[in-house]
């Protein structure tokens, strides 16, 4: 009962003059912000010289999972739904990103410290890894902001950003 339920909210909902809309730039945006966040959470665990291999197999991973999206999306459209076959493509690929959204809200850990899925030991050891790249315990896991204006000004990061964002750009994903 539940799922008919929701299956009629979201049909009521795309059925809106702005609905659809709303719900497309809504699942961009979820998308997005965890596309964008991984490299940067990945800054808490490895050191300088580990991040970018950690980066390259992340991006590395989009054209990857956009090779099988056409078969996805034939898969899921080649049959006879009740409704539009976008509609129903928009359903399958939409609600696990809405779902899965606020668990990793609350789950993906902020820093060492944070990790539920490391023991005592093993936080121990990411702090000394951030000690030794940081040189301060209390640096580890947190943003400082002076750091965050030196960074803005070192052309260094900008040029980081514009090939991150030209691989955006390249793969056709939102901007």
């Amino acid at each position: 009962m539940r799922a008919r339920w929701f299956y009629d909210c979201c049909w009521a909902y795309s059925r809106l003059p702005l609905g659809l809309e709303v719900s497309i730039q809504h699942l961009h945006l979820s998308a997005a912000l965890i596309k964008d966040i991984v490299p940067y959470l990945l800054t808490f665990f490895y050191l300088r010289h580990e991040v970018g291999t950690r980066t390259g197999i992340f991006l590395a991973a989009a054209p990857l999972a956009t090779c099988f999206a056409g078969a996805l999306a034939y898969g899921i459209t080649s049959g006879h739904p009740d409704i539009a076959n976008w509609r129903l493509l928009f359903l399958v690929e939409g609600i696990p990103t809405i779902l899965l959204a606020p668990v990793i809200f609350f789950f993906l850990p902020d820093s060492p410290h944070t990790a539920r899925f490391l023991d005592e030991d093993e936080k121990r050891i990411a702090t000394a890894r951030g000690v030794r790249q940081t040189g301060h315990a209390e640096r580890v896991g947190s943003i400082d902001l002076k750091e965050v204006a030196k960074t803005l000004l070192d052309p260094k990061p900008w040029l980081t950003a514009m090939m991150y964002f030209s691989c955006n750009v390249s793969r056709s994903h939102g901007v």
